[in-house]
């Protein structure tokens, strides 16, 4: 605590005027500063102090049985994840009022406690207060028990906007869209964070149009559910339309400005951010963190130290975020550094450099840094879960799993990610039948492995029972279905399968859906579909689209055109040529000719590249 706060507390045991607080409780002299220093220590999470002042309340004979110092305590306690000190004050009150049980309730509900929450709301005056009652169903929602969840909200007699809200919002954070626009519909009183939750909720599923829909409908709107509506545009990659929304803003804010550079950021065009940036009125540390970030996914490190060194006082989310970029771009031991310099670390920035172990390949202090962690939440435990997957500790990652004091979708799949990349594809398909809820994340990483385990028959029924379920499919989704019918010969279920993405599924074909279907026509002998599909997709070949044609190509036993003709040469490539590909044609042109000509031979057994063929003007990306 500072300085100052220490001087504060001591003065303030000299005594005070007598005021009533706005609980109602008669405050002796000086607990209306015991108050007030109690609230400064909850809000900085120091339990030191807030030890010494209890320690002070029970030596006082004013203080020790004063309700409202009492529940400043349970209160400062729960927000220090000390639930035994914050359930030894509460047992201690002789008539809890509403506001003791409001506050120890929701104490054990937000640390996941759910059993305890329930048994304490259970006992406590009924009817249950909307307050303790919305605390335990956010609680059972946000751990995958919805079911219970909306049993406690129909329970609740007089629900109010926090309680309509809290229920909307977490059937969206569980994936239940339909459940939370029925919530919405019935809601009586429906506020402007109604009406942005279920904008943003359309928005996360990347149907933009009916967040537009929802924003044309508000009677009135502020800043927020402008924002909410530019946010929707941007996260689906809109920049046009976030621009043309942008000229009808009636005024932008601090928010507005991040939302348009973390857009410009994602879609890669860093100039444009950097612009946005630039006309900042002041340079908000928000800004500054978007673009460190931005800087550091794009690999530029250099201009992401710039935008921190620059940012005057940059706090524990800049900090946390430069940090974050260091070590994505390798630069661990300048991470390190810059670790070691934040003094007010939380829990985000040691999970941050717990992930910055991970992902430079140190997973033992990946994992000293998450036991020296002195908090943890879930994201932590992902973290360290996802950890021990990577380096094949599917033991360990079991055993953190069950030590975890709850469990988010994210848990469940990483555990079931862990489990299949350790190769056990029947545990993985164990918990992943467990999981209380699935998402499409979720049957993307049971479908594509069974994809890659050749179990195409598996992968397709998963697929069917997707479908079934009413989860909405991804292009990652069918990069698996495709190769399952690669796998197991269904040509025509494959092309079926492409040709519907756009119309039925509203999923526009990529890359990889396009090597897909090219090796799919390969491995069945239709060289020429699969060359002539090659030459029109609307993307750059390279030697990646050329390895899967040749590389069919090989196995059936066919020659494509473009070999026979002798038009295939280094330009076709682009800049990614590789060995692969003329060991691939070697093989091929051997095969058609009986030998290997001299410079493929060449490289093909010394790995020195050929000489570059003549200019050849064939373009192979145009749409």
């Amino acid at each position: 605590m500072p300085v100052l706060g220490k001087k504060i507390f001591y003065q303030m045991l000299r005594g005070g005027a007598t005021k009533t607080s706005s609980h109602g409780c008669e405050l002796p002299p000086d607990a209306q500063s015991i108050a007030q220093v109690l609230k400064s220590c909850a809000a900085a999470r120091d339990i030191a102090k807030g030890r010494d002042i209890h320690a002070h309340i029970l030596r006082s004979p004013d203080h020790s049985q004063n309700r409202y110092l009492a529940n400043l305590l349970i209160d400062l306690y729960s927000k220090c994840w000390s639930l035994g000190e914050a359930r030894a004050v509460f047992d201690r009150i002789e008539q809890p009022n509403r506001f003791s049980w409001n506050v120890i309730v929701s104490a054990y509900a937000q640390r996941g406690h759910l059993l305890e929450a329930k048994a304490l709301l259970d006992r406590s005056p009924q009817p249950p207060s909307v307050v303790a009652s919305t605390a335990v169903m956010v609680a059972f929602a946000l751990n995958g028990h919805l079911d219970e969840a909306r049993s406690l909200f129909a329970a609740i007699d007089s629900r109010d906007c926090v309680c309509w809200n809290a229920m909307i919002q977490v059937l969206v954070l569980n994936g239940e869209n339909s459940w939370a626009k029925e919530a919405f519909n019935r809601m009586p009183c429906r506020d402007s964070f109604a009406w942005t939750t279920i904008i943003a909720m359309y928005a996360q599923a990347e149907e933009p149009d009916r967040s537009k829909a929802m924003f044309d409908s508000m009677e009135s709107r502020d800043v927020v559910s402008w924002n909410a509506m530019l946010a929707a545009y941007a996260q689906n990659g809109l920049i046009a339309q976030s621009d043309e929304l942008l000229l009808r803003f009636p005024h932008w804010n601090l928010v507005t400005w991040s939302i348009m550079i973390q857009a410009l950021a994602q879609a890669g065009q860093m100039d444009r951010a950097e612009k946005f940036f630039q006309t900042l009125p002041r340079k908000d540390p928000m800004c500054s963190t978007v673009m460190i970030s931005g800087y550091g996914i794009s690999g530029d490190i250099q201009r992401a130290k710039r935008i921190y060194d620059q940012t005057f006082e940059p706090n524990v989310v800049t900090s946390t975020a430069m940090l974050t970029a260091l070590a994505a771009n390798g630069y661990l031991e300048q991470a390190e550094l810059l670790f070691e310099s934040i003094l007010d670390k939380n829990v985000v920035t040691w999970t941050a450099m717990v992930a910055a172990y991970a992902l430079n390949g140190r997973p033992c202090e990946a994992f000293c840094a998450f036991e020296m962690a002195p908090q943890k939440n879930v994201v932590s435990w992902n973290t360290v879960l996802a950890a021990y997957a990577q380096v094949g500790y599917i033991q360990e990652s079991k055993k953190s799993f069950g030590k975890m004091p709850q469990h988010n979708l994210v848990s469940w799949n990483s555990i079931v990610t862990a489990s299949v990349a350790c190769g056990d594809l029947q545990e993985a398909q164990d918990m992943f039948f467990l999981m209380p809820h699935k998402n499409v994340v979720s049957w993307n990483v049971l479908i594509q492995a069974h994809a890659q385990s050749g179990h195409g028959s598996d992968t397709l029924g998963l697929f069917r029972i997707m479908d079934l379920e009413g989860v909405k499919s991804n292009d990652n989704t069918l990069v698996g279905v495709l190769s399952a019918c690669n796998h197991i010969g269904l040509l025509r279920a494959g092309r079926e399968y492409f040709l519907s993405m756009d119309s039925d599924r509203g999923i526009r074909p990529t890359f990889q859906h396009y090597c897909c279907v090219v090796d799919m026509l390969g491995r069945s002998g239709l060289v020429k579909d699969a060359e002539e599909l090659l030459e029109r997709m609307p993307f750059f070949a390279g030697s990646a689209a050329w390895n899967t044609l040749l590389s069919a190509c090989s196995k059936a036993e066919a020659t494509p055109k473009i070999v026979e003709e002798e038009r295939f040469s280094l330009p076709l490539l682009g800049e990614d040529e590789d060995a692969a590909t003329f060991v691939l044609l070697a093989d091929i042109k051997g095969r058609v000719q009986g030998l290997e000509s001299q410079e493929l031979s060449k490289w093909r057994y010394t790995g020195c590249k050929p000489a570059p063929a003549s200019k050849l003007r064939t373009k192979l990306g145009s749409v």
